[in-house]
């Protein structure tokens, strides 16, 4: 389906849910990544649609699922982040606004939907060889303008989707209830992250926050 059109997904999300059951668990694994450069030479269509395609289509799926998520009182939304969340990512800015947008609308779905037993999640696959890395390896914009994408691959760095698979089947399972809102990642050791998350809710991290500014309470 196209995810940036509402309407085709409520459609679909909506046969999801009458031909096999209530949608307990959603993934929003989907995403692109295709303007590659300083913003004045991207394509500016390819730019938003990037952004279109990361954060609206999230919106659009999360907004479907959510109300019958609360209707019932339970559900967990995963929403995939990655490059660019917490961190500067020059000459992949779309790429980068949409992923911290999708970080902070996690964290907003969250403290709107957990009181109704509905939990929203954030997940960093880490760097997964995927068709969209290909298109950066290997196609002139991207060798241009993302060489340490390479480089990184290089030095090892390819982390398997299936630490990301058994993080999100923890997630669906429940184990990780106390970080909802928050960010996890595929790369972490889970016992570790299990016995930590007491003390991660207490420092108030894993989330998209200003460094070293004092925040006014609204």
């Amino acid at each position: 389906m196209d995810l940036v059109d509402r309407r085709a997904v409520e459609h679909v999300l909506d046969r999801v849910a009458s031909e096999l059951g209530p949608i307990d668990l959603v993934v929003n694994n989907h995403g692109s990544f295709r303007a590659f450069g300083p913003i004045w030479k991207c394509d500016a269509d390819v730019w938003w649609q990037d952004v279109e395609i990361n954060l609206r289509g999230t919106f659009h799926t999360c907004r479907v699922v959510a109300p019958a998520m609360l209707a019932r009182g339970k559900g967990r939304i995963v929403n995939l982040v990655i490059g660019g969340a917490g961190n500067s990512f020059p000459n992949g800015s779309g790429y980068a606004s949409s992923k911290a947008a999708i970080m902070r609308f996690t964290e907003c779905l969250n403290d709107t939907t957990g009181a109704g037993g509905v939990l929203a999640f954030a997940v960093d696959p880490g760097l997964v060889r995927t068709s969209m890395t290909e298109l950066q390896l290997f196609s002139e914009a991207g060798r241009t303008y993302l060489p340490n994408i390479q480089q990184l691959f290089d030095d090892g760095v390819n982390i398997p989707p299936s630490r990301a698979a058994a993080l999100i089947a923890d997630i669906g399972a429940g184990r990780f209830d106390t970080l909802a809102g928050r960010l996890l990642r595929a790369i972490d050791d889970l016992e570790l992250l299990e016995r930590e998350m007491n003390d991660i809710v207490a420092r108030d991290a894993r989330a998209l926050r200003f460094s070293g500014v004092e925040q006014a309470k609204l």
